[in-house]
């Protein structure tokens, strides 16, 4: 278990930025300006197109193939609940610990403003199109990647982050306290749109 990689790929937390820039557009020119959250959003609809083209089901059951875990398909889509919450759920359905690095985790900027200006945690935050691989076989995940969507790396990265583990804890490894995973499967768009999530 301990060879078993955790790679994220694309920015976490994406939809609900675009989400709250729109939505909240009015709360947040109190601190940036119309054309600075016009260009984000701007940015944003781009990396959207590159990453509504990535061919899930395909990379999930043919392209990338490596061993799987507990005979598990190991690839999840983050969702509701963010990025924490979609790697407490991957770990829970292969049944294992891990070890992983937050700080690795690809996130933009814009994001962890906009959750800083609402006091949310960025980590928690509504995604799409961004995925938890689990996989024995980095070398031969990352090239493959590479081959196929090299040219969009800076819209739509891939990361290592940490390691299953033959473990019961889920922790973080990379904060100076000592820090562990949690189930928690509430969204923290529900703290500024409220219930956003539940007609999901």
């Amino acid at each position: 278990m301990d060879d078993i990689s955790i790679v994220v790929i694309g920015f976490i937390g994406i939809d609900g930025t675009k989400i709250l820039l729109e939505k909240k557009k009015e709360n947040l020119l109190s601190r940036f300006s119309l054309n600075f959250l016009q260009e984000k959003i701007y940015n944003l609809d781009k990396i959207e197109k590159v990453t509504k083209n990535f061919d899930f089901i395909n990379f999930k059951k043919n392209k990338f193939l490596f061993k799987d875990v507990n005979d598990e398909r190991t690839i999840y889509e983050i969702k509701k609940g963010g990025f924490l919450s979609s790697l407490w759920m991957a770990a829970e359905s292969v049944k294992s610990g891990l070890e992983y690095e937050l700080f690795k985790v690809p996130i933009l900027q814009i994001t962890i403003e906009v959750a800083e200006f609402f006091n949310i945690n960025p980590y928690r935050l509504y995604s799409n199109n961004a995925y938890i691989v689990f996989t024995n076989d980095k070398k031969e995940l990352f090239e493959k990647f590479y081959n196929e969507y090299g040219e969009y790396l800076d819209l739509f990265p891939i990361m290592e982050i940490g390691k299953l583990k033959k473990i019961k804890s889920r922790r973080r490894i990379d904060s100076d306290a000592m820090a562990f995973l949690t189930k928690d499967y509430k969204d923290e768009i529900d703290k500024v749109i409220e219930k956003y999530t539940k007609v999901k």
